[in-house]
């Protein structure tokens, strides 16, 4: 007959541990690049937090940062290598070794250097043949070819079949905006961007001046970095210098009492490799934006939603100018709608975990490749087994190797 428990009893009962659970070790992950930019500055913000919280440990290396015996031994201690816009012959060189010690190689870029103007100053330094055939290489050789929009993600396929399509977050997180500024004091219209997108604004000037110079204007403008000649000696124009610690910018940015951000950008080839980066950052700071209507922008803002696109020429910029300048109301309406937007899309927590799925997953596929008896789990569906977005991550798994998919 079997022996009832009292409560009493169960008390007395010794415990049971359960079998502990072996902690994994986080995977050692190591960036080269060539300086730390503020794109590579986002990119270790997210990489750091997944630090901080144990998932990763992270280095990165700068290019003239280190001898070629410490890039030799960081490659040898890392189970994954990224190279993030590099393109010089001696970066393929460390993607050849990485290679050769079986490290998974990740090639990552937010611009499209091959798209560069020959004449420009960046372009003959990109288009020059070691650097060129170098670059083509580093993302053909790579295991994993990580952009962050579809567009860069099909002028690539050519080269490098496995592709991640990303996200870059915006600040919102980090540094949430102050609301205390909102619409207070006169009304300042704004551009951040470095000096070597001058030429962008050029559809600016003229619209600007002419409301500048407006009598009874109490118009302001301001330039982070980048601001046209014709604009730079108006006593009610303010051109602040270039920060180098992108956390510097934002702290700056969130301070910063814009009324109208412009978002302008070119439609030419190098241009349409690029994000949308000015609508990330001008929402997450509650300003609302007036943008080009080009691809980048097109594709992520929702004109008179979360922002204003105008055509590329003078008389659509001054006519959103006086829209967004004339109307609180629309301009409340785009704010909030827009910080909803990157919120939802562009969150660094949301980043981070996709970033930590690539690296886990190629890391994997990497193991698959040079042990063929490693275990591999295979997923049975039916036809209605999951939601469409979760096929579709299982589909992203297979295509990685990491699962094997079998339709029932």
């Amino acid at each position: 007959m079997r022996r009832r428990i009292r409560a009493a009893d169960r008390l007395s009962m010794p415990a049971i541990a359960p079998a502990a659970i072996p902690r994994l070790a986080p995977m050692r992950v190591l960036l080269f690049a060539p300086s730390r930019i503020a794109s590579v500055q986002v990119l270790e913000m997210a990489f750091r937090g997944l630090e901080q919280e144990g998932a990763i440990h992270y280095r990165a290396i700068f290019d003239d940062e280190a001898d070629g015996t410490e890039q030799a031994e960081a490659i040898g201690l890392a189970d994954v290598v990224i190279f993030f816009r590099s393109f010089e012959p001696r970066s393929l060189a460390l993607l050849e070794r990485a290679r050769d010690a079986g490290r998974p190689t990740i090639y990552g870029t937010d611009d499209d250097f091959r798209s560069l103007p020959r004449d420009s100053a960046l372009g003959r330094v990109h288009h020059s043949r070691p650097n060129a055939e170098a670059h083509r290489a580093l993302v053909a050789r790579a295991d994993l070819l990580w952009v962050f929009t579809a567009e860069m993600a099909d002028r690539y396929r050519e080269l490098q079949p496995k592709i991640f399509v990303g996200r870059l977050p915006c600040p919102l997180e980090t540094f949430p905006p102050s609301s205390t500024h909102f619409e207070s004091g006169p009304p300042v219209v704004g551009y951040a961007g470095r000096f070597v997108h001058e030429r962008d604004l050029d559809v600016a000037v003229r619209p600007l001046l002419e409301r500048l110079d407006r009598p009874g204007s109490e118009l302001r403008v301001e330039f982070v970095d980048c601001a046209p000649r014709n604009l730079r000696g108006h006593p009610r124009v303010r051109v602040v210098p270039h920060f180098e610690d992108v956390l510097d910018f934002y702290a700056y940015m969130r301070s910063a009492r814009w009324t109208v951000g412009l978002g302008l950008l070119r439609d030419d080839a190098f241009s349409r490799g690029k994000t949308d980066n000015k609508f990330r950052e001008y929402a997450a700071f509650g300003i609302p934006g007036i943008y080009s209507d080009h691809p980048v922008y097109r594709s992520s803002v929702r004109d008179g939603v979360t922002g204003l696109l105008a055509a590329h020429e003078e008389r659509s910029v001054g006519l959103a100018l006086d829209r967004l300048l004339a109307d609180v109301d629309l301009r409340t309406r785009i704010r909030e709608a827009a910080m909803q937007d990157v919120s939802a899309r562009y969150s660094l927590r949301a980043m981070q975990t996709q970033l930590l799925g690539m690296l886990t997953s190629l890391a994997w596929s990497k193991q698959r490749h040079s042990d063929p008896g490693a275990p591999q789990l295979t997923l049975v569906e039916g036809p209605e087994s999951a939601s469409r977005s979760r096929r579709r991550s299982w589909r992203r798994l297979s295509a990685l190797g990491i699962v094997a998919i079998r339709d029932t």
